[in-house]
């Protein structure tokens, strides 16, 4: 596990981590199966230590934000598992609790049909484009410009110019989070009530 954790996928042969062991090859083999499998299993004993997504609060509205907020954390506090399960092809493994919370939660909300449907997927949506987002910062190569670098360079008379300074500056991506979720969930649960 700490081989994949530090390196990724590909940081695992069978050949270093009998190395790691001290052990021969053939015992990962006879004990394990091959390094799929091996995979596998790293990826079966970090699911079952990720946090359970539970919502918190006495709202719909409290209740909702803290499960798109759970599920959030659950990626920004494990990118090693994201990143494995992709490998694989079982993503949908380590999203499906945090859909299955928060369809409980939209459900519990008093939203329902196709409007539930569409307010869960609004709200999976928003945190998975900020989990990549913020994965694509992370991992920006050295040298890469940034967007902030673009907009340092233009004069727009058609634009705002305190929105001109702000696109200058790095987002504040929690603070951005929260104001996309909040208005989001507002959003849905104000029109649920005015129907």
């Amino acid at each position: 596990r700490e081989l994949v954790r530090t390196g990724g996928a590909d940081a695992l042969s069978m050949r270093k981590l009998s190395a790691e062991l001290g052990v021969a090859p053939t015992a990962i083999y006879w004990h394990v199966g091959d390094r799929e499998k091996l995979l596998n299993a790293v990826l079966d004993a970090e699911l079952a230590e990720l946090p359970e997504v539970r919502a918190n609060g006495t709202t719909p509205n409290a209740r909702l934000r803290s499960v798109a907020r759970a599920i959030r954390r659950q990626v920004q506090d494990a990118p090693h598992v994201q990143a494995l399960a992709f490998v694989l092809d079982r993503s949908a493994a380590v999203s499906f609790p945090g859909q299955v919370a928060l369809a409980r939660e939209v459900t519990a909300a008093g939203l329902h049909g196709e409007e539930a449907a569409n307010a869960a997927r609004a709200i999976l949506f928003l945190v998975g484009g900020f989990a990549m987002l913020e994965g694509n910062f992370r991992t920006r190569p050295p040298g890469q410009r940034t967007t902030q670098e673009l907009w340092s360079e233009i004069t727009a008379e058609d634009i705002d110019p305190i929105l001109l300074a702000a696109m200058r500056r790095p987002a504040d991506t929690d603070a951005l989070f929260t104001y996309a979720l909040d208005n989001l969930i507002e959003s849905v649960l104000t029109r649920s009530r005015s129907r």
